[in-house]
């Protein structure tokens, strides 16, 4: 499995757990903390999923979602 995970998630502890558990599972992951910095990780490299955080200290998860 070489697929790429993106974890847009403001709290370090879940982003930390959420990205521990998918790693076991083969997946490779890419973190961002606000959505300014999500959007600088999909324009570098489109990831194959995105697990979005609804409140983001910068915008509205749902924003960005449907921005996206």
């Amino acid at each position: 499995m070489n697929e790429k995970v993106l974890i847009v998630e403001d709290e370090p502890q879940m982003l930390r757990i959420l990205g521990l558990t998918l790693e076991k599972h083969g997946y490779r992951i890419a973190a961002a903390q606000t959505a300014a910095a999500a959007r600088a990780q999909i324009q570098a490299s489109l990831p194959d999923l995105i697990v979005l955080d609804v409140m983001l200290p910068d915008t509205s998860g749902l924003d960005l979602c449907q921005e996206l």
